[in-house]
């Protein structure tokens, strides 16, 4: 499932490499037409962002609604297991502050990747402050290699944060995540 829809694996996968494919593209092609260029623009890194967060947060949004992720079922007869079992009901509070957590460290790590893809060097954003001025353009572009990389850094943590703040509303607020916290059981739908 990706959100609510049922999407076949075989088309998730299909749009998954076609979203690569253009990553790669978009970086040959930029390279091709000139050797000193970042790998992506500022504005791809802006849309890699966006398509990272909706991707996560489809795959692991329907897993948490229905509850089948904390349903942790081993399968093992030894005593070691049957305590981790035991201790892992327990404590779903902290498989979900874990799940939580882990959408944020995915999404700040990708923040920060793609910051040292977009933000030029010393000496290339002060070449194209001087270009800018020897134009008579405004000396500060937004979206050109040689500008700023803050913008476009502020822009993507602000996608990161909604991201996660979208995810941990929808954690606290769905009721099937709150009656399996509860302790109330669930039967999980399955995905």
């Amino acid at each position: 499932m990706f959100y609510y829809w049922e999407i076949s694996h075989t088309v998730y996968c299909i749009v998954l490499q076609c979203l690569i494919a253009w990553i790669f593209y978009s970086i040959l092609l930029r390279r091709w037409r000139l050797e000193s260029s970042h790998l992506l623009s500022k504005l791809q890194c802006i849309v890699i962002a966006v398509l990272m967060h909706a991707i996560v947060l489809g795959g692991i949004w329907a897993n948490t609604t229905n509850g089948s992720m904390f349903d942790i079922d081993l399968k093992a007869n030894s005593p070691e297991v049957e305590l981790a079992q035991q201790t892992i009901e327990e404590n779903t509070e902290l498989i979900a502050a874990t799940v939580l957590s882990l959408y944020g460290i995915i999404g700040f790590a990708t923040a920060i990747l793609l910051q040292y893809i977009y933000t030029p060097d010393k000496f290339r954003y002060l070449a194209g402050l001087r270009e800018r001025d020897k134009r008579g353009g405004h000396p500060y572009a937004l979206w050109k290699d040689s500008a700023s990389g803050i913008p476009t850094s502020l822009i993507i943590s602000s996608i990161t944060i909604a991201g996660w703040i979208i995810y941990t509303e929808h954690f606290t607020t769905c009721t099937e995540i709150t009656q399996f916290l509860d302790g109330t059981p669930i039967t999980p739908v399955s995905t």
